[in-house]
């Protein structure tokens, strides 16, 4: 015992601890990630699509051991992410793509024009989880310009964060970063006859940063490099475009800001996010101690008035956790030892059964380290699920060792005949149990990255309490026999009563058989006829806050905005709250929102609702724009004013291989929704991102050239385009500088300002053989709704329909689903319905594949044990009658069937089981003493009852504390209380049928087959 608790101890200090599961099921299942970036400024998404994005995902996908191919493809950029085993092949598949690329531009598929680069993205799903959502956020505010604090935060605070050991990456928000802006002065290049691509070419040869071979140095080899790019401002200054002329003679050389289209404040003053992402087996809870150290120790060296907020830690998610854990740790085993204490009417039983789950738990330990997995919220929220099953096989043995002590027998004879009677029937159990526990390592996706590392803690806490109890019981039972002897309560007038209604059950097995099968049919019945199914949980926020959302339309200036928040902050302001006020404004979007904070004293007071009334006064003053005000009244304020966009409340996804083929689907399908007069506008995009930037109605010009007039006028392609590239000279170059060592933008430009369309249209093109023309004449321009994204997955387009339907939710989805299901698409196209909280179509193939292949194998598992095809049936039998309890409870609390309901029914079909195996195991051994099979049956069942109910309440007494003790509205939170919920009904459903059912099918299929045996026997009797 103390070598268990040593080791496992150790191993529990050594195992990382994050906020997310790895998945660590193997390498298979660990993923390298190679990212190809293809930019070619100026092209639409779909010349991109075809020209760059395509070529590069149909010679990637001939790569051998690719698992997965997704790409996202937008105006002027291009991104195809692969995806390869995480093994020792890793540079192996970095050569390849290379080659790939490589031999795409060599033969001229991908355009010269297009800059092509290849970098490593992430190696495994939690460096994945970690780019695309931070560990720690915190802002910046200070009296500066919000371009001041920028610059601050980029040269004081950004390189200190990002030089931690752990820190993967670090991204910033707000204000805008410097850049050097050289400007060409036109009348200096008119007056030198020069243009602007001769002064681009000439640029572009002093900014040459490039690998010349390999040279031996100091017995290593070493990569030469031609560098010529200036190291300093005055160096640019200096860069001769002809002999006797400098850059500096006809262009304004300035340090300049970007351009910024989004302000962001926080109590009035400006506003910097950073956000820190770590890196993966970094310990969490030590990482975040180190970086809110070293913000901390930044804050002190700052100006007083400069203020540093952590905004967001997800390792306080762990912390609360790992509290609510150990409180809910606690009540569990309270509850559970007083339950012990009533059933055994003895301390030392009780304790023994609490000692075997502090062993279990630091074995269970041991697997975890060995597996390499980590201690996270789900492992913590598996081992919470998994106390109230440890002790069942600590109880049973105790139980049937008991049994023994009372007929009589001596210590020896009762502990091993009370463990090795009940252990077949315990192995059996537990190895249906464990086949569906580890069953739920084949989920996938977002189901897969949560249940697998629950279900290796589940698995392995319930086959190390197996182990423990039945060595550890019977030698504590050697040891000190009389701490096990209970007091003998008369049980006798409970037993006869059960007795009875069995008898009298088994007497009309028929008719009692014949009603549960019909009772069962018809609560299914019911249940699928009225509860919905497949949702997610979803979160809401407690935080007492009010919201203030301001839309305008496309155009509104940066300045207009920013007047229309600063009004509403000084209502706020003008009141002794102490509240929060974030703002944060996007121009391009026009969109802009307040976020004003209380503290938690003000939960119930009045002056929320009093701030909230004066900021409704103050958006009844506006017009033109849309204002919506939310927070603490019952209903949200709008004032009904410029709509934005428009919001889509039904989404289906069609993909497959043909861009064209699926618009010409999509038409179609809308086609048939708008049948319904319930549906209102549609619209059909390549990508659902392109929904989160309609309201900016975006355009592009596409002119088409006049190719006739070329050839008549012996002007080329290239020579044309030249032509026009003179027209739009607005920042035709950049590249990078070195400046007190910190990489600074180098940007050139023919004017300072975008040229406005109609200018375009009037002027005339100069042509390099003399010729000239007039626009107009050459090309015509024509405007074309822009498409924004992309995207597809393994070489599948993915296209989104959606469209507002006006009516109830029932309506909308029962026309969903006569959609779906009327609608024959060709093969190599899905159509599924496209909205977060509810199961993909991947994820739905994988749950019915996981609860069908659940069955299957406990079946299988339960047919070799018992090398018999019926009994296994009667056993299973439990598993449906067990959804009765579960069906009932959700009619009658009218909740949604989720996606975690799915897994609860899984995990159910490894547990009720148990207490029918224990129970046909009793009968079959009476049965092979001879006992008549009635008598059997009843004797049996009077044997086991006590141990079922044992087990049963001990269950469902450490799930009791996870459905009432809420923790946080958090998704993890929803998980436990929907387990528990599920399990709960189905135990107490799966329970009272299998001490009453179970034995009459047991009696009805014994009788079936032994007739058909007879039968056998007699007809072969005849043919002899």
């Amino acid at each position: 015992m103390a070598i268990i608790v040593l080791i496992g101890l150790n191993s529990f200090i050594h195992i990382p601890i994050e906020i997310r599961p790895i998945s660590e099921s193997g390498n298979k299942d660990r993923t390298y990630k190679i990212q190809i970036n293809a930019l070619w400024p100026g092209q639409t998404a779909e010349i991109i699509q075809k020209s760059i994005t395509s070529p590069i995902e149909e010679h990637c996908v001939r790569i051998r051991d690719l698992i997965d191919i997704r790409s996202s493809t937008t105006d002027s950029e291009s991104f195809v992410t692969l995806s390869f085993p995480d093994d020792k092949n890793k540079k192996y598949y970095h050569i390849h793509v290379r080659e790939k690329i490589w031999h795409l531009q060599k033969t001229g598929i991908i355009p010269d024009e297009a800059d092509i680069g290849i970098q490593v993205l992430y190696e495994n799903e939690e460096e994945r989880k970690q780019f695309s959502e931070a560990f720690i956020e915190f802002q910046i505010n200070g009296p500066y310009e919000l371009n001041q604090l920028r610059q601050i935060t980029d040269q004081n605070i950004a390189p200190r964060i990002q030089s931690l050991e752990g820190v993967s990456d670090i991204k910033i928000f707000g204000g805008s970063s410097g850049y050097v802006a050289i400007h060409l002065n036109p009348d200096k290049l008119n007056q030198y006859a020069l243009s602007a691509k001769e002064i681009y070419e000439q640029i572009h040869t002093q900014f040459t940063y490039m690998g010349l071979g390999r040279i031996k140095s100091d017995n290593s080899n070493r990569m030469l490099l031609f560098d010529n790019r200036p190291q300093s401002f005055h160096q640019i200054l200096d860069i001769y475009i002809k002999p006797g002329l400098t850059l500096n003679e006809i262009a304004d050389i300035t340090f300049e800001y970007q351009p910024s289209y989004s302000l962001s404040r926080r109590n009035g003053m400006a506003l910097i996010t950073v956000q820190v992402f770590k890196k993966p087996y970094e310990n969490a809870l030590e990482f975040s101690k180190k970086l809110r150290q070293t913000i901390n120790q930044i804050q002190s060296e700052l100006p007083i008035s400069t203020e540093l907020v952590i905004t967001k830690d997800q390792s306080e998610e762990l912390r609360n956790e790992i509290v609510a854990f150990g409180i809910r740790f606690f009540i569990i085993m309270s509850v559970i030892f007083l339950i012990l204490y009533f059933v055994f009417r003895k301390f030392y039983p009780a304790l023994l059964i609490l000692t075997i789950v502090f062993l279990t738990l630091c074995a269970t330990s041991v697997f975890l380290y060995f597996s390499s997995s980590t201690i996270n919220i789900l492992t913590l929220a598996g081992i919470a699920l998994v106390l109230g099953m440890v002790v069942d096989n600590a109880v049973v043995i105790i139980e049937n060792i008991q049994h023994y002590n009372h007929l009589g027998k001596r210590p020896y004879i009762s502990a091993l005949r009370g463990t090795l009677e009940i252990f077949s029937p315990l192995v059996a159990s537990s190895a249906t149990t464990l086949f569906v526990f580890f069953s739920l390592l084949f989920l996938v996706e977002r189901l897969g990255n949560y249940y697998h590392s629950m279900a290796y803690v589940l698995g392995f806490t319930l086959f190390s309490s197996l182990l423990i109890s039945v060595v550890f019981i019977p030698a504590s039972y050697l040891y000190s026999p009389e701490k096990f002897n209970s007091h003998q309560r008369s049980r006798h007038s409970y037993y006869s009563f059960y007795r009875r209604i069995l008898a009298f059950m088994l007497k009309y097995s028929l008719v009692f058989s014949i009603g549960s099968l019909s009772l069962l049919a018809l609560i299914f019945l019911i249940f699928f006829k009225n509860i919905e199914t497949g949702k997610n949980y979803q979160a809401t926020s407690a935080i007492p806050e009010t919201r203030v959302n301001i839309t305008a339309p496309k155009g509104v200036t940066l300045t207009t905005l920013d007047a229309m928040t600063q009004s509403f902050e000084k209502i706020v302001m003008n009141f002794d709250t102490h509240a929060e006020i974030k703002t944060y404004i996007d121009q391009r979007n026009g969109w802009a929102s307040l976020i004003i904070q209380y503290p938690d004293t003000l939960k119930n007071q009045i002056l929320p609702y009093q701030i909230e009334s004066r900021l409704i006064g103050q958006a009844v003053d506006y017009a033109g724009v849309g204002i919506f005000i939310s927070g603490f009244f019952p209903e949200p304020y709008s004032n009904g004013g410029y709509k934005i966009y428009t919001m889509y409340n039904t989404q289906l996804k069609i993909s497959g291989p043909d861009y064209d083929k699926l618009w010409e689907l999509s038409k179609s399908i809308l086609t048939l929704a708008q049948t319904d007069p319930r549906v209102g506008e549609t619209i059909i995009t390549p990508s659902v991102r392109n929904l989160w930037n309609l309201q900016n109605e975006t355009h592009h010009y596409r002119y088409a050239i006049d190719v006739g007039y070329l050839w008549k006028n012996n002007i080329s392609i290239q020579t044309a385009y030249y032509a026009f590239f003179e027209l739009f000279p607005y920042h035709f170059w950049q590249s990078e500088l070195s400046i007190g060592g910190r990489q600074v933008p180098v940007k050139m430009s023919a004017t300072r300002e975008l040229p406005e369309l109609d200018a375009i249209q009037k002027s005339t093109l100069q042509f390099s053989n003399g010729k000239s023309a007039s626009f107009s004449l050459l090309a015509n321009i024509q405007p074309e709704k822009k498409i924004e994204w992309i995207d597809k997955k393994n070489q599948q387009f993915q296209f989104t329909l959606a469209w507002n339907y006006r009516g109830p939710g029932e309506l909308n989805d029962k026309h969903v689903q006569s959609l779906l299901e009327s609608i024959k698409l060709p093969p190599g196209y899905i159509l599924e319905k496209e909205e977060w909280t509810y199961l993909t179509h991947q994820e739905k193939k994988s749950l019915n594949s996981l609860i069908i292949y659940a069955i299957l194998g406990v079946y299988i598992i339960m047919t070799i044990l018992y090398n018999s095809l019926w009994k296994p049936f009667v056993i299973f039998l439990s598993v449906p009658f067990s959804l009765i309890g579960v069906f009932l409870l959700y009619l009658f609390f009218n909740r949604s069937f989720s996606a975690d309901s799915y897994i609860g029914i899984v995990l159910l079909i490894g547990i009720v089981v148990n207490d029918a195996i224990v129970l046909v195991e009793r009968i079959s051994q009476l049965e092979m003493k001879n006992l008549h099979l009635k008598q059997a049956i009843l004797q049996s069942s009077i044997e086991r009852i006590r141990p079922i109910l044992i087990t049963t309440i001990t269950t469902i007494g450490g799930l009791f504390p996870l459905l009432f003790l809420k923790t946080g509205n958090t998704a993890l939170a929803g998980i436990l209380e929907e387990l528990s919920f599920i399990m709960i009904g189905g135990l107490i459903s799966s329970t009272l049928f299998t001490i009453t059912i179970i034995p009459i099918f047991y009696h009805i299929f014994h009788r079936l087959v032994s007739w058909n045996i007879r039968v056998f026997r007699y007809n072969k009797g005849n043919e002899l």
